[in-house]
């Protein structure tokens, strides 16, 4: 451990850090006093700690962990000194707003529990969903409580398995990508 100038003699020698030998007793005010006249760099502060301990501090307040461990002390340092410990959490954002929906919750209904669960699986992959296993009933709950309308849901398909959902409706397979939805949409419109 190094030995730092003491602050609170006039002897020229060095002494332990003097932050460990402080007095905890008096007021708040001579408690303060004291922290002033002992201030300990923090640099010197850091220094103490073992190079192990510096990476799980720096890895804790989004530092880069590589490095001797002056480099280190010298990132801790810069990082608090920028106040960077201090910044306000980005606010949450909001919850997009639901996309609107042209079938009925029945028809919805119909038209996804006529997909394969395969297809269940992929678009719930294709939307981000945390959940893309389970019966064919539980994606179905998923897809239908999430956010996204039929055609955003139904253009996470591939076009192969657009048109094999067409041909199993017996419905006009060919088209891009945007009409092969349409086209399945538009059969279950009347539903």
């Amino acid at each position: 451990m190094r030995r730092y100038p003491c602050s609170r003699c006039a002897d020229p020698g060095v002494h332990d850090p003097p932050i460990f030998a402080l007095k905890t007793s008096g007021t708040r005010e001579e408690r303060v006093q004291r922290l002033l006249e002992s201030y300990v760099p923090p640099s010197a502060l850091l220094d103490t700690l073992g190079i192990v301990d510096l990476r799980d501090v720096s890895r804790d307040v989004g530092v880069q962990v590589s490095g001797n461990k002056d480099e280190l002390i010298a990132r801790l340092v810069a990082h608090f000194a920028a106040r960077k410990d201090l910044a306000a959490p980005e606010p949450p954002q909001p919850e997009p707003e639901p996309e609107p929906r042209v079938l009925s919750p029945e028809a919805f209904q119909a038209l996804f529990m006529s997909l394969r669960q395969q297809d269940l699986s992929d678009i719930l992959s294709g939307i981000g969903s945390s959940r893309v296993t389970g019966t064919k009933e539980t994606l179905f709950g998923l897809l239908r409580d999430s956010r996204f309308s039929e055609v955003s849901l139904l253009m996470q398909l591939g076009l192969k398995q657009l048109e094999a959902t067409l041909e199993r409706g017996k419905l006009k397979p060919g088209g891009t990508k945007k009409e092969r939805v349409d086209r399945l949409v538009g059969v279950y419109l009347a539903v």
